[in-house]
């Protein structure tokens, strides 16, 4: 693709950059879903020490 000089000239470039603006449109588009957004403060802290506090016994059960 990058010395043929009839690529360049040809349609077929446009259409793919065309259907690669395209694509990425779509995917900006596409809303994902923000799930610390929806979480209070409260349940996050208590979860985020539940799981530190996890690993801390399972790390010492190995040691």
């Amino acid at each position: 693709m990058e010395g043929n000089p009839d690529f360049h000239r040809s349609g077929a470039l446009k259409s793919l950059l065309t259907e690669g603006e395209e694509v990425i449109r779509t995917a900006r588009a596409f809303d994902h879903p923000n799930w610390l957004d929806r979480i209070p403060a409260v349940p996050f802290i208590v979860l985020a020490l539940a799981c530190g506090f996890g690993t801390l016994v399972f790390i010492t059960q190995i040691i």
